[in-house]
């Protein structure tokens, strides 16, 4: 089902702007990602998503990650498949400007 329930509803969140959804209560630390360009792409999905606190360690994310690679791309396949609403407002924007943020490296000791 659609809407904003713990976290803030994920249709469309691939290529998204972080912290689109006016209506939602995001972190300070994901509002001021999303002020510097972070925007959704496989990568940065796959990063948030390996180790959430490391990507974003200002962030509020109780979610610990998934270590298993597969895993992640599964997760990130289903989500692509999520389409947003029709009206949503960083689809009617002109310009996104992927993200200078860097992907941080995977922990070694996550083999």
């Amino acid at each position: 089902p659609a809407g904003h329930r713990v976290g803030p509803d994920l249709a469309g969140i691939l290529n998204r702007p972080a912290a689109a959804h006016e209506d939602f209560n995001y972190s300070g630390a994901l509002r001021q990602a999303a002020r510097d360009g972070l925007v959704w792409t496989n990568d940065f999905l796959d990063g948030y998503l390996r180790a959430p606190n490391k990507f974003l360690p200002q962030g509020s994310m109780a979610f610990v990650g998934i270590k298993d690679p597969q895993e992640r791309d599964d997760l990130i396949a289903y989500l692509a498949s999520r389409e947003p609403p029709k009206n949503a407002p960083w689809l009617l924007s002109r310009k996104i400007v992927k993200a200078t943020i860097p992907v941080p490296e995977q922990n070694p000791f996550e083999r």
